[in-house]
């Protein structure tokens, strides 16, 4: 017996390298942002001033880290301004993607029931990113970034 995966003419998004490929996907494109936003925000201190202090411009980022490590500095903070897009637009994509592969893989009554869970596990981690993405604290994060 062989598994889903060594099948041939299984649809890559029907194995457990499509699931592995998603994730990995949606994980790469947040990486920037955790790193270049949500980490500079706490090296830089800022989490002893109130939220909205520092989304309204007080503290500019162009004067913290990452933007002042030399040479690679600025490229650093685009990058992580460059996530603020991405991010939410990966999450997108990653979920309705792994959401059409669910409904396929139901449909044809597939009993690959390791990859229906494997995509309903990104499509779970999609929802909660884009539900961080639409809260106060991802705003104003952004806000900061963006000023």
């Amino acid at each position: 017996m062989t598994s889903v995966d060594q099948r041939p003419g299984v649809p890559l998004l029907h194995a457990a390298r499509g699931v592995r490929l998603l994730a990995t996907l949606l994980l790469l494109s947040a990486l920037p942002y955790v790193l270049f936003v949500v980490v500079a925000y706490f090296v830089n201190d800022l989490d002893r001033f109130p939220l909205e202090e520092v989304a309204a411009g007080y503290h500019d980022p162009k004067d913290m880290w990452p933007t002042t490590v030399p040479h690679i500095g600025g490229w650093l903070h685009t990058l992580g301004v460059l996530s603020l897009a991405a991010v939410p637009l990966v999450s997108a994509g990653a979920l309705v993607i792994s959401a059409w592969s669910v409904v396929s893989l139901v449909r044809s009554r597939s009993r690959a029931w390791g990859v229906v869970l494997g995509h309903l596990a990104v499509v779970v981690a999609c929802v909660t990113t884009t539900a961080y993405f639409l809260s106060p604290v991802s705003q104003q994060l952004a806000g900061w970034q963006m000023d």
